[in-house]
């Protein structure tokens, strides 16, 4: 079964990571490739190169071809988070505000709770509030709509 390409002026193109080396030994290269081609797939163009493994003076090694960059990204490339982050140290682009994925740095009293079962949140209220719909949460002991 062939695909069907779509013209450049319809293509998601991403500046990515894709893993070379060996194994415990990555190495990766920072690609130009179409959205929706696999990690390691086929690619448009290599813009740099990045060795995560830190050098003897606990350097880790990051190679950038700063004008294909910029012109991938004047055209609308989109980098992914592990690039942007490169990118920002490099000073490419601005640096993106630190988004934790998890939030154990977060107090446990302070978490967002979530409940699944409306029994779970009935028990957070008396019987004289008015009982929120299940799935919403409570933060800080106020209801929040997840919407």
């Amino acid at each position: 079964r062939s695909r069907a390409i779509l013209p450049a002026a319809h293509m998601v193109v991403r500046l990515r990571l894709a893993r070379f080396g060996r194994r415990h030994k990555p190495s990766y290269r920072i690609v130009a490739a179409d959205a929706r081609f696999k990690r390691d797939g086929r690619c448009i163009e290599q813009v740099g190169s990045y060795d995560p493994i830190p050098r003897p003076g606990g350097f880790k090694e990051v190679r950038l071809k700063e004008d294909r960059i910029k012109y991938w990204l004047s055209v609308g490339a989109q980098p992914t988070r592990p690039v942007q982050r490169l990118l920002g140290m490099a000073s490419l682009i601005p640096k993106a505000p630190y988004r934790p994925l998890t939030k154990r740095h977060i107090p446990k009293k302070d978490r967002v709770q979530e409940f699944s079962s409306s029994a779970a949140l009935r028990s957070c209220f008396s019987q004289s509030d008015r009982v929120p719909l299940a799935g919403s949460m409570v933060l800080l002991g106020r209801l929040v709509n997840p919407l």
